[in-house]
């Protein structure tokens, strides 16, 4: 027997329902599936629910289903209200057109296809799982992460999941990003690793400024005068601007004339961002950075090394020192108490995180080696987690890390999934919302 049901209770007037939760209901099934009619009576049987879409166009692709009879294979719409099929242009829209199926929440609107014909609707409200509705909308965009108050109530297993599935799609923005440089490069993979961690030695307050020292640099440059130091402080220093026409001391003089007859080698610009000082640690100063990254990039074969050498071979590898004016030095001209400027354990792990692993990721994409993009992962799993305002507050949440793996997903997490209330396409989500837990 068909039954229509036209109306239901309405779960929250404050919280309407929502097209995302719509999708989310269909893919699990979770309503009630006897006696399904369309608005226009017709016994409905759906054989198969159709395949998300997660580009333009209907929102499930290749349902089947039964209609008094007789069997359509198509497309599925779900709107909120019928009336928003016109609202979001659909009915012009040639896409739409093999729609066998409109499934909302209400029907406020009868919808029909441009050849006149109407389009089957199903209504899902007085059909829909109550406790997952009730359940959804104490997820809460105000909170630090809309299911705050629910997550403990989801599993360690979908914890795990949803730190998976993040991690992936943070490695598959990233790669795609190596990728991007590369092309810019007409594919010269030194020149796009150079670039990459010329970045990461910036650190957050100086990355841009030093990938445009980079892209003003060419590697090539370097190479040229990998013997001789000075005159590679020279370049790189007055490029940044950090060679003022005040500075005094003896070294400031010389290199200050070394740029200015490389300058005019190389036909070098300087950058037009400006290097950050404030809110930077001295000896993570832009100054000390570029003579560690010099030092680095001076060494031979260094790009095959750091991408063949495991954890400690690269922890040797970046074990670099600024140069011996850097000794008692943070900033030209200025005399400080003497420390050997080796770069840091903590400074090697972001070099590891922002540029070592995105080109591995990036040589397995490009090669369809494996290998590459399993090495990435032991590298994160092997460095200790980072520690930042955002770890303490998942940790807060009973929400652990292990390893840099742990917190680059959970950063992820936060800032592209979280944030923007992707809860439905969530594993901690889907297991908060998931009937009987």
């Amino acid at each position: 027997m068909c039954i229509i049901i036209h109306s239901g209770p309405t779960p929250v007037k404050s919280m309407p329902i929502k097209e995302d939760l719509l999708h989310y209901i269909w893919r699990i099934k979770s309503f009630n599936l006897k006696n399904l009619c369309t608005t226009d009576g017709e016994a409905l049987n759906i054989i198969s629910f159709g395949n998300y879409n997660h580009s333009d166009g209907p929102d499930f692709l290749e349902a089947q289903i039964e209609l008094s009879g007789t069997k359509w294979i198509g497309s599925i719409e779900m709107h909120v209200k019928s009336s928003d099929w016109n609202i979001h242009g659909h009915s012009s829209d040639s896409n739409y057109q093999n729609t066998i199926l409109h499934v909302v929440y209400k029907e406020d609107k009868e919808i029909k296809r441009k050849n006149g014909t109407k389009i089957p609707c199903l209504v899902l409200k007085g059909r829909m799982n109550t406790g997952i509705i009730q359940l959804y909308q104490k997820f809460d965009s105000a909170l630090w992460i809309p299911c705050e108050s629910l997550i403990d109530q989801s599993s360690e297993l979908s914890q795990t999941l949803a730190k998976e599935r993040a991690l992936s799609d943070r490695l598959e923005k990233r790669w795609k990003g190596v990728n991007i440089s590369n092309n810019l490069t007409n594919n010269n993979w030194e020149e796009t690793a150079y670039r990459l961690i010329c970045r990461s030695f910036g650190l957050v307050h100086n990355a841009d400024a030093f990938l445009q020292i980079a892209m003003n640099i060419p590697y090539s440059i370097l190479k040229k005068n990998s013997n001789n130091l000075e005159s590679l402080e020279a370049i790189y220093m007055g490029t940044a601007g950090l060679l003022t026409s005040d500075l005094e001391d003896e070294y400031s003089q010389r290199i200050k004339n070394d740029y200015q007859f490389y300058r005019k080698k190389y036909d070098i610009q300087k950058i037009d961002i400006p290097l950050k000082h404030k809110a930077v640690r001295p000896h993570n100063f832009p100054e000390v950075a570029l003579s560690q990254f010099i030092n680095l990039m001076s060494k031979p074969r260094i790009f095959s090394q750091l991408l063949e050498a495991d954890i400690q071979g690269i922890g040797k590898l970046l074990k670099v020192k600024a140069s011996p004016y850097w000794d008692n030095h943070y900033t030209f001209d200025k005399i400080s108490n003497t420390k050997i400027k080796t770069l840091g354990k903590s400074k090697m792990r972001v070099i590891i995180i922002n540029a070592i692993v995105p080109m591995l990721y990036f040589m397995s994409k490009k090669t369809g080696d494996d290998n590459w993009s399993k090495k990435a992962l032991d590298l994160l799993e092997q460095i200790p987690a980072e520690k930042n305002n955002i770890i303490s507050r998942w940790k807060s949440l009973n929400i652990r890390s292990n390893s840099a793996y742990d917190t680059q997903a959970l950063l992820e997490l936060k800032k592209h999934h979280c944030k923007k209330k992707k809860c439905l396409s969530c594993p901690i989500g889907h297991n908060i919302l998931k009937p009987n837990g």
